[in-house]
């Protein structure tokens, strides 16, 4: 993709009660809002999701993007198990059928839906939609809704992208064959790509991706038209937000704590060892072929070394120089 990504940073507070006002009044549309909550609990957890360890949860009310809304119990209690489970110090996550982890998405849904019309110029709605209710656990739901936007003329590899994810998602006890529904949009949409020769195995992940990537630039849209420099100057581009994320983790970063023989890594280790998943992919992506062949063999050459290392130091979570090497 050509153009850079813009992520909002942690303190660009998102006043929601002001959407919901303009909203119901008719100055902002019912997508916009949905897009807005959309895009901001994804960013919610690009921000935060890398800092979570079993000592250090978020707590019901903690870290809101929306004013004055913070993450609701059963939200804040969902992350804590799936963070220990990842860790391997607690149960089995629980099952989560719900993803609204700031209890507004039952009343955009609502809001959405009753402004829908079976027209083209309301096809991208009901495709927010059909990801609202599939957040929300209303998966026979998000199914009608994708199928509607593909009768209000939508782009059809989403709308079928959206129908087979809500049919996977669903538990086995749901009213309708989620399996069949899903090896239905996937035939469709294999026959739609495979005529236009633009036919891929991922074809579903590619369409998710930028679906997000339209909801993503009408969030965007829709408060630097409304809030203008107040929301503007909290942007950054994908390659400033992680900078700043490695300079801040790195701080303080004492290579006498790293054993001499993995001192040689250390430069790596800077560059790559970021807690963020979509960071550290970025710094990957933007070295050179030849250095990354070099950290890889160098590292292959140590792993048994820095696995006994962290072995020593305990569980997580570790200070900054072994994060850096974890």
């Amino acid at each position: 993709m050509a153009a850079k990504i813009h992520l909002l940073r942690p303190e660009s507070i998102t006043p929601i009660a002001q959407y919901l006002e303009r909203t119901l009044g008719g100055t902002t549309a019912p997508v916009e809002l949905a897009c807005l909550l959309l895009y901001r609990e994804r960013e919610f957890r690009s921000m935060y999701a890398s800092s979570w360890r079993p000592d250090r949860l978020p707590t019901a009310g903690d870290d809101f993007p929306f004013a004055p809304h913070g993450l609701t119990a059963d939200a804040a209690a969902a992350i804590g198990a799936a963070v220990k489970s990842i860790w391997g110090v607690g149960d089995a996550p629980m099952r989560v059928q719900i993803e609204d982890l700031f209890g507004l998405k039952a009343g955009a849904l609502h809001l959405l839906r009753h402004a829908l019309r079976p027209q083209k110029a309301h096809a991208f709605g009901y495709l927010v939609a059909s990801r609202l209710a599939s957040d929300l656990g209303r998966f026979e739901d998000a199914i009608a809704l994708a199928r509607a936007a593909k009768h209000a003329q939508s782009d059809a590899v989403t709308a079928l992208a959206l129908e087979r994810e809500a049919a996977i998602l669903a538990p086995g006890d749901s009213p309708f064959d989620g399996q069949a529904i899903a090896a239905g949009a996937e035939r469709a949409a294999r026959a739609l790509l495979i005529k236009q020769k633009k036919w891929r195995h991922d074809w579903a992940r590619r369409a998710i991706e930028r679906f997000e990537e339209q909801i993503r630039r009408r969030a965007i849209t829709v408060r630097t038209a409304t809030e203008g420099k107040r929301f503007t100057k909290y942007l950054s581009t994908d390659a400033d937000f992680c900078d700043r994320e490695r300079r801040d983790a790195l701080k303080g970063f004492d290579r006498g704590v790293v054993p001499a023989e993995l001192r040689p890594l250390i430069p790596a280790a800077r560059k790559f060892g970021v807690g963020d998943d979509v960071c550290r992919g970025l710094f990957v992506r933007k070295s050179s072929r030849a250095e990354r062949t070099g950290v890889v063999k160098s590292v292959d050459a140590l792993t048994a070394r820095i696995d006994g290392w962290l072995k020593q130091l305990g569980e997580p979570p570790y200070g900054r120089e072994a994060a850096a090497f974890f």
